[in-house]
């Protein structure tokens, strides 16, 4: 079940997002496409609005989780690999990370 977990995203290391397996070139693309756009749209959130770090951080989970919950590419790897929430936030942080820069969380 996915949800949002800010606490969950903020434990997530930069070594995490640079050692896991990816399983699906597929996949990769497809979170790192929804990533950019959540980017995009809390970028110009923050513009209008004085956001917190948390959330900053729960806007994106939520933007990104809405858009890969029903997603076929993510449905179909799940159930080939099995794959769980603690693998997303995996990904999610790692574009985090690209699309923003800030490596300090």
């Amino acid at each position: 079940m996915l949800t949002v977990n800010v606490p969950k995203f903020y434990s997530i290391s930069l070594e995490s997002t640079l050692n896991y397996t990816p399983y699906s070139q597929r996949l990769e693309k497809t979170v790192a496409a929804i990533s950019r756009y959540a980017i995009k749209c809390l970028n110009e959130k923050v513009k209008i609005e004085n956001l917190s770090e948390d959330k900053i951080i729960e806007f994106y989970l939520t933007k990104c989780l809405l858009s890969i919950s029903s997603n076929p590419v993510w449905i179909q790897n799940v159930n080939k690999h099995k794959l769980d929430k603690d693998y997303l936030y995996i990904l999610l942080k790692k574009y985090f990370y690209q699309y923003t820069n800030n490596f300090h969380l």
